[in-house]
């Protein structure tokens, strides 16, 4: 039965109930992958939705368009390229071509160049890294940076995206030029806040400028232009969008930090999800299930937006990463044949890690009248967050519609996922964003737009370049 028709059905259909009829719903609706476990028990779905689902998935042909995003057909359709962050997490030597030309070699020599820039940064005396980057070129690095807080570090890192004069003060407030080494990450080294800031940099460092800097860009000449030397230059590439290239030499800071080991462990699960992606039926499939589920709440359920709450204070970017990652990939109003879409495509992303969670918005999660449908993240080896983050699912899922109080009783039927991982270590990050950005390629498919364009916000950058203050 097509979705369309069961949609009255589902909105009948309370979670308690269908726990009820199924007692052993939640080991039937959930699938794994290594370390990653995706519980959809908690979504109003039923066999017959699963079906439909599964056979939505058929007709979008999603198995083909992951092929074809991994083999580097021109997925991005608008700017006639491919998009493939998938290639620099492979660590086989199996070649993939980009205008006839294998791309591989040009993946390894970089990541050689990025471990011997770690190794003489780490033989010099440096102390710090100062990481100046925004969007795509920020929120993975720091993300990944600040999960790993708890593993032996080698250096001490700082990012800085703010353009103020302030925000660069406070951000070199203790730091010694002679102990610092700055990374300027702008694909075009064009990008207004950062090239501020590495402007600002490069008269902090004054002399130090050839020795103590690093940029990770397409456009080398601008970079050598700028004053950074040859050696010290890693690149970028058209086909890695900014918000997919945390897997790249933008990924340096992480390196740098945590040493190649962690970096290469990082890649390494993000490597195995997208093994899982390629391989795995789609009933088995943790991506193509969690973006069916999504397009099935935004389209049949009008879910406009969508809570990460992630029970870590280790993943405290993670959301802001998850925001940039899905509404820059997602925010479309053209399908992929230039036509107005009029439908809602990707939902708004918002929400704080767990404990924050249910001091500051969980409220509107339990008797708001909004649909908010709700990924939970937890580590297993944290019983006292296991014990929270279960407590609010049950509560969302059968409420108390019971209380002898009125305005303390709860509907319940919040529909939400338990993403739950054994423990938060660089491998399981990996898989997680992996998941994610896979999980957002397939939205799109779904949703029938381009996931690797932004030409939103190309128009308000070539107006800032003519606003006059």
């Amino acid at each position: 039965m097509p979705l369309s028709k069961l949609k009255d059905i589902l909105n009948t259909s309370h979670l308690r109930d269908l726990f009820m009829r199924a007692p052993k719903r939640s080991q039937q609706l959930q699938i794994s992958a290594h370390e990653l476990t995706l519980d959809f028990s908690h979504q109003r779905i039923t066999e017959r939705t699963l079906e439909a689902l599964l056979d939505l998935a058929d007709k979008n042909q999603l198995n083909q368009r992951v092929t074809e995003m991994v083999t580097g057909k021109n997925v991005n359709a608008s700017e006639n390229r491919p998009a493939l962050h998938t290639a620099l997490r492979d660590p086989s030597s199996n070649p993939i071509y980009v205008n006839e030309a294998d791309v591989k070699p040009e993946i390894h020599a970089a990541f050689e160049l990025m471990r011997t820039l770690c190794k003489s940064v780490w033989q010099s005396g440096i102390t710090d890294v100062l990481v100046l980057g925004i969007g795509g070129s920020y929120w993975g690095s720091l993300c990944a940076c600040e999960a790993f807080r708890n593993l032996p570090k080698r250096l001490n890192v700082h990012f800085l995206a703010d353009m103020e004069a302030e925000a660069f003060n406070h951000a070199t407030h203790g730091l010694r030029p002679e102990k610092t080494v700055v990374i300027v990450i702008s694909k075009s080294f064009k990008t207004i806040e950062t090239l501020t800031n590495a402007k600002r940099a490069k008269t902090w460092l004054g002399p130090l400028l050839k020795a103590h800097c690093i940029a990770v860009t397409a456009d080398k000449n601008a970079a050598e232009d700028f004053g950074i030397q040859d050696t010290h230059i890693l690149p970028m590439w058209p086909w890695v969008g900014g918000r997919y290239s945390v897997w790249s030499s933008v990924g340096i800071p992480i390196a740098l930090c945590y040493g190649i080991a962690s970096f290469q462990e990082f890649l390494n699960g993000a490597h195995l999800m997208d093994q899982h992606l390629i391989h795995a039926p789609t009933k088995n499939n943790l991506p193509m299930m969690a973006a069916l589920l999504t397009f099935l709440n935004t389209r049949f359920f009008d879910a406009h937006t969508e809570a990460i709450i992630p029970y870590s204070a280790r993943l405290s970017h993670f959301v802001p990463y998850v925001q940039q990652l899905k509404m820059e990939s997602l925010g479309k109003n053209r399908d992929n044949q230039g036509q107005l879409i009029t439908e809602p495509t990707g939902p708004v992303v918002w929400g704080q890690t767990g404990l924050h969670a249910q001091h500051t918005f969980n409220q509107i999660l339990h008797q708001g009248n909004h649909c908010i449908p709700i990924d939970f993240i937890i580590p297993m080896d944290t019983p006292e967050l296991v014990k929270s983050c279960f407590a609010q699912s049950d509560a969302l899922t059968h409420g108390d519609e019971e209380h002898e109080l009125l305005h303390a009783r709860t509907l319940g039927n919040q529909p939400h996922n338990l993403l739950k991982i054994d423990s938060l270590t660089p491998k399981t990050l990996g898989l997680l964003m992996a998941f994610y950005e896979h999980k957002t390629y397939l939205l799109a498919c779904l949703f029938n737009i381009n996931a690797f364009d932004q030409f939103g916000i190309e128009l308000a950058k070539k107006i800032h370049e003519q606003v006059q203050v």
